[in-house]
């Protein structure tokens, strides 16, 4: 039974309270007021969809973060996924007395079929999931590549007959340690020259292409140099 009681709203972000205790194992819980749940927009400012339209999302009630899947009027109904469900996703479920504060503390960027998701800020395992890589695909002969480290984790020329007089001067992007690059390079015996940004470890870097063999180069980010280190060519 919900009691209705007297509760503050409170700004920014919608926080509001909720109106009834529930245990560590409820589902579903009510609050005092949804006015201005929004989604947060990638400038992390709330936009004008309202929370739930586009996915689970987390609310945290005194510390507690509750994944939940949508809410209807004063009703938040809690993410299940067969025999789990969201009490507790950054921690510990704990019960909740009536008019503990709550709030809308994280926006939810992917979500999968299994009901497995992904969100900002909290260390999660991924299992049993495919990862699609970003390759961008230069078909143009270019003596200097253009390409963001930052939005490809793969560079791909083909059909390359001009000499490449830099692989750094046209790249862009922040790497962290740790970051992977593939480059490979498909062409006619032509020369790469890798500048600044590349560096030998046990394994040279090549400086020629053979013939219309693809020569596929793996990189490793080494945050002590600040260049993307070679651990692989063939």
């Amino acid at each position: 039974m919900t009691i209705a009681v007297a509760l503050v709203n409170c700004n920014p972000f919608g926080g509001t309270f909720v109106t009834a205790p529930f245990s560590a194992t409820d589902l579903q819980f009510s609050v005092f007021s949804t006015q201005d749940w929004f989604e947060v927009g990638a400038d992390g400012n709330p936009t004008q969809i309202p929370l739930g339209q586009s996915g689970p999302f987390l609310i945290e009630v005194d510390g507690e973060g509750i994944l939940c899947s949508s809410f209807s009027e004063l009703e938040v109904y809690v993410y299940q996924d067969g025999s789990t469900n969201g009490r507790g996703y950054t921690g510990s479920a704990i019960a909740h007395a009536q008019g503990k504060q709550t709030k809308q503390n994280l926006t939810i960027v992917a979500t999968s079929a299994q009901g497995n998701i992904a969100i900002n800020s909290v260390v999660q395992t991924m299992t049993n999931k495919r990862i699609t890589r970003r390759v961008a695909e230069i078909t143009t002969n270019v003596a200097a590549p253009v390409y963001d480290t930052d939005n490809y984790d793969a560079i791909v020329l083909t059909g390359q007959t001009t000499a490449i007089t830099s692989m750094t001067s046209g790249a862009t992007g922040t790497p962290s340690d740790g970051d992977l690059l593939q480059i490979a390079i498909t062409g006619s015996a032509t020369t790469i020259s890798w500048g600044a940004n590349f560096e030998a470890s046990t394994v040279a870097l090549p400086t020629v292409t053979v013939l219309t063999h693809r020569l596929d180069n793996f990189f490793v980010y080494n945050l002590a140099t600040n260049k993307w280190r070679i651990y692989l060519s063939s």
